[in-house]
């Protein structure tokens, strides 16, 4: 996979029909690869749920949300990853740290006697 470019602004997945049934595009597979392999979260959005994250690219120092657009979609649709300019000040009204949204996930959850259970853990 390739690396972000200086020119990239703007990455837009979309869904499409595969032999297996509905997949993401090469766009889709490029954002997850960048999301869990180059760039480094530094923020989730505090008004959408989770939805929308922010990254930080380590080559160049550039910001990258990742977003859901297409709400009209089951999940919100393929994602996209968007280069914005942020503030300190805009950094720290509109994001929360990835560790304070785990924390804050992980109460809410224990007060509401909620469990994950993942796909590979057996059941109780």
């Amino acid at each position: 996979m390739k690396k972000l470019q200086p020119h990239e602004t703007e990455l837009i997945g979309a869904w499409v029909k595969g032999p297996d049934g509905i997949v993401g595009d090469a766009a889709c597979q490029r954002i997850e690869w960048l999301v869990s392999e180059v760039l480094e979260l530094i923020g989730v959005e505090k008004d959408s749920g989770g939805w929308e994250t922010l990254y930080r690219d380590p080559a160049d120092g550039r910001c990258w949300l990742k977003s859901y657009p297409q709400g009209e979609f089951h999940g919100g649709g393929a994602p996209s990853l968007k280069n914005i300019a942020l503030t300190a000040e805009d950094l720290s009204a509109r994001f929360v740290s990835p560790e304070k949204w785990k924390a804050e996930t992980e109460k809410f959850m224990r007060e509401r006697n909620i469990r994950f259970i993942l796909p590979d853990e057996p059941k109780r």
